[in-house]
């Protein structure tokens, strides 16, 4: 029996903890795995808010801890409207940080800086105009652009302490009423309100960084700065203040700071090797002197050319007959 209807067989039995346990067993190989996430693909890409709900904690759980570790394989569009804009909160809960990702899907798509700041506008707003519902409170759906409207509402108070504590108690039990009621978080390791401060950190970086200067967080991000402490913020503003300081300092100083960007790729004038320096941060060598995985690190270079028109990128990691592996061309990394 094929992958596609082994997969499809499991899928239709009713006991879903017997369901994932194969699927885990299954999904093991990459190729099992790009079947399963196509045929859920194919369910969630379009569902309507009543569906995911459906099937928060089941499939479509899945299908987010696929799509957020395939993420740099994947379209930007399609990250945009439907991982960031819809997947927020449920990517929160599998301990995925939506700051780091966010910093290194742009900085691995190896996009102009212009671009980084168009992409970073575009993602932005799909979060912040998205329709989809994160839960209930009160016996009411909750809707995402509506709930970042009242956080930044908060923020713009002068000491809301009173209103942030009964915020986040809030934002806990409507991130968690699609979650079944027998279920034991403390066997998936989930820490409720750490998914709501890891939420508040994202929301508040959004607001904080403009478009302009989101390149130089993906500098600093790719040179093991850490871009903001998480903690357990005891101010809203405080959290804000922190990113818009730090924006304002990146704004106005990073050129003059040597140290704080002496490695940067984005100082490469070559944009090949640029793209060459980040796909060796991203991925690493194995014993024959190839990136690894490489149909990963091909996949990327092949949506990439196709992205920016560009077809020189496709042929920038070529095989080579005479080594016997893949090796960098460097008509390209080389040229001026």
């Amino acid at each position: 029996m094929n992958n596609d209807l082994q997969i499809k067989k499991i899928i239709q039995n009713n006991n879903f903890s017997e369901v994932e346990i194969k699927l885990r067993k299954i999904i093991i190989d990459p190729v099992a795995k790009d079947v399963f996430w196509g045929i859920l693909d194919e369910d969630y890409s379009f569902a309507d808010n009543k569906k995911i709900q459906n099937d928060w904690w089941k499939l479509y759980r899945m299908y987010v801890e696929i799509c957020w570790k395939k993420m740099p394989m994947l379209h930007i569009e399609f990250v945009n409207n439907h991982l960031f804009a819809k997947q927020l909160v449920i990517a929160s809960v599998l301990k995925f940080e939506p700051i780091e990702t966010l910093l290194n899907y742009l900085g691995s798509r190896f996009l102009l800086e212009e671009e980084q700041m168009s992409e970073y506008k575009k993602i932005k707003e799909s979060i912040f105009n998205s329709n989809i519902v994160l839960g209930t409170y009160k016996g009411k759906n909750v809707i995402q652009k509506e709930l970042i409207q009242e956080i930044t509402e908060l923020n713009s108070k002068s000491n809301p302490t009173l209103e942030l504590a009964n915020l986040k108690a809030k934002l806990e039990e409507i991130f968690f009423s699609n979650f079944p009621n027998d279920l034991n978080f403390d066997n998936f390791f989930v820490n409720k309100r750490e998914v709501v401060v890891t939420f508040f950190s994202f929301v508040h970086f959004l607001i904080g960084v403009q478009p302009k200067s989101i390149s130089r967080f993906i500098d600093l991000y790719f040179n093991g700065k850490e871009i903001l402490n998480k903690s357990e913020f005891s101010n809203i503003n405080n959290a804000l203040d922190e990113i818009v300081n730090l924006d304002t300092d990146i704004v106005e100083n990073i050129e003059n700071n040597e140290d704080l960007l002496s490695n940067s790729t984005s100082n490469l004038d070559n944009k090949y090797l640029q793209i060459k320096s980040q796909l060796e941060q991203q991925f690493s060598y194995d014993e024959n002197g190839e990136l690894t995985p490489i149909e990963e690190v091909l996949n990327i270079l092949s949506q990439m050319a196709e992205e920016q028109g560009d077809v020189n990128i496709e042929e920038l990691y070529m095989f080579d007959e005479n080594a016997g592996k893949f090796v960098w061309n460097e008509e390209l990394t080389n040229a001026k």
